[in-house]
């Protein structure tokens, strides 16, 4: 009987797609043995004729190539070959660990096997595999301090060396197609070396990426809106991305205390405008929000770029470009303050939230990050006059404790303090069971909608409800549930803005747990808010960190 070998997946099956490779064949046979075992495979021309007389090199996951010639690396951690006639391959002695092997016939075509070898038994079979078109990464270095020392190209995992030529850039060829991580190491010892994770090699293709020696670290994040991941068709723009960061994704030991060194970019490393709202290193626990330009529908091909470990940068955090007025953002409470402290609102408007009645308990563990819970006697915030009137779009996340009569989320008062109540309002209905209402006054009167699905209690639901001045609609966690005919120009009056409870009617208020609040003066789209809710949820497939 043979030995297990476990595979090891680059990217989620899910994930299959045009840019989503898996390169390891799947088989797997068991036996007990030795300490060490020998790996077995084959590999075949993309023809199905035998790819006699390939070159086969295995080598442990995160190897990289010495650049001295007479470096070496453990025996039992590398090994060499020579496809056989029948395109059969066998290497001996191979000890516990994580592999890349690749197979290629020095022409056109390769193929990388990914896999594991767990020591306990004798033969270790990769299966067989099909080569396929050489990939190419074209690497573009950023001038920095390194001056004109050597710097050398490795690729994790695999026999790699090549010297960056003066103009910073370097062709890396002949790649079997897969996800590989870049190394850039510099002649001088004095000089860091620099690395970006997760870089797609298609079959056939070429792949461009920019590293910057400025940040030592970066790692290509994955935006996933296929049927797997966000299922969104249409392309949304100026999103707000939601990065979180966990000790699964992410070294913490690698960047700054307070993530100060964190910054996020396009592939040519253009800054994108990023939002710290909590980085706890200490817990290994971060989230952070992305002004991603474009988020495209229908794809797993797009991604940005996170990059960290430079202890001489300062924090580009910034709330007000991320949710920026400008794309309709009128006030957004992340809800991450101590105590009784004003909630801060995370746009230029400054529509900072007071606490009403908050007596030093409100604030917990939300959602996100902070959370705010609102008790059954008298919590409310406060956030001021503002102003919405063609458009509008309400939404945030709640944890629903106990039922009250006319529980209000996000309620501006109708004034005078009279029927119809609300110039503009979000709020759970009057039954047992409630479901979500909005309700929206112009001149033309006024109307409310509820939706279909009921509030759970004891479980987080994402909430949110627009109206352009024609139609009102709502949604429960991301799907569109109602959509009625409404228009007119919203009504106008000197009536703050409350969350928890409506000020003319302090007595109906939301009992639960709120978190990441937002009011915008434009009708988002259902693309947009669907995205909201695939990328902000716990466990969410859409944004997918490479292995």
């Amino acid at each position: 009987m043979g030995a297990m070998i476990r595979f090891v997946s680059l990217l989620p099956a899910l994930l299959a797609g045009a840019l989503w490779l898996s390169c390891s064949p799947a088989k797997s046979i068991t036996a007990g043995g030795t300490g060490s075992e020998t790996v077995i495979g084959r590999a075949l021309t993309p023809s199905g004729q035998p790819a006699a007389n390939a070159v086969v090199h295995l080598r442990r996951a995160d190897y990289v190539s010495p650049p001295a010639t007479d470096s070496k690396v453990p025996v039992g951690d590398y090994a060499d070959d020579t496809a056989n006639a029948d395109g059969y391959f066998a290497m001996a002695g191979i000890q516990a660990g994580s592999y890349r092997i690749e197979v290629n016939d020095g022409i056109s075509n390769a193929i990388l096997f990914d896999c594991t070898v767990d020591g306990r038994g004798d033969t270790a079979d990769v299966g067989t595999g099909t080569l396929q078109p050489y990939a190419i990464v074209n690497v573009a270095v950023v001038a920095s301090s390194q001056g004109s020392s050597r710097l050398l190209v490795q690729v994790r995992g695999l026999e790699r060396l090549v010297d960056v030529v003066a103009d910073g850039k370097i062709t890396v060829a002949n790649l079997p197609p897969c996800m590989l991580d870049l190394r850039v190491i510099s002649a001088d010892s004095s000089i860091a070396p620099f690395e970006t994770e997760g870089i797609t090699a298609a079959d056939g293709a070429a792949a461009n990426v920019t590293m910057d020696p400025n940040w030592r670290f970066a790692k290509r994040l994955y935006i996933n809106t296929t049927a797997s991941g966000a299922n969104v068709n249409e392309a949304v723009v100026d999103f707000p991305l939601l990065v979180r960061l966990d000790s699964a994704n992410f070294n913490f030991s690698q960047a700054s205390g307070s993530g100060q060194d964190i910054r996020f970019a396009k592939a040519d490393l253009t800054p994108l405008p990023y939002q710290i709202e909590e980085f706890n290193n200490k817990a290994r626990s971060a989230a952070l929000w992305v002004r991603a330009d474009t988020v495209y529908g229908n794809t797993s091909a797009q991604f940005i770029t996170i990059l960290w470990g430079n202890p001489s940068a300062s924090s580009q955090s910034d709330g007000a470009a991320v949710f920026d007025t400008a794309n309709g953002f009128a006030g957004v409470w992340h809800l991450g303050e101590a105590a009784g402290a004003v909630r801060a609102d995370a746009t230029a408007n400054h529509a900072d939230a007071k606490p009403v009645g908050y007596d030093g308990d409100e604030q917990v563990q939300g959602y996100i990050a902070g959370g705010d819970s609102l008790d059954n006697n008298n919590d409310a915030l406060d956030a001021g006059n503002l102003a919405v009137a063609g458009s509008l779009t309400l939404s945030m996340w709640i944890d629903a404790a106990a039922y009250k009569p006319w529980g209000h989320l996000i309620a501006k008062a109708y004034d005078p303090a009279v029927y119809p109540w609300l110039a503009y309002g979000l709020q759970l209905d009057s039954t047992d069971t409630p479901h979500v209402s909005m309700t929206v006054t112009t001149q033309n009167g006024d109307s409310s909608i509820e939706t279909i699905s009921r509030v759970p209690l004891q479980q987080w639901v994402y909430v949110a409800g627009t109206f352009d001045g024609s139609s009102l609609r709502l949604y429960f966690n991301g799907a569109k549930e109602i959509d009625v005919p409404f228009s007119g120009a919203i009504v106008q009056n000197s009536k703050d803005v409350y969350i928890g409870e409506l000020e003319t009617s302090p007595e109906q208020r939301f009992c639960g747990k709120i978190d990441e609040i937002r009011i915008a003066t434009v009708a988002r789209s259902a693309g947009w808010v669907k995205l909201c809710y695939e990328t902000q949820k716990q466990n969410s497939a859409v944004l997918v960190f490479p292995k």
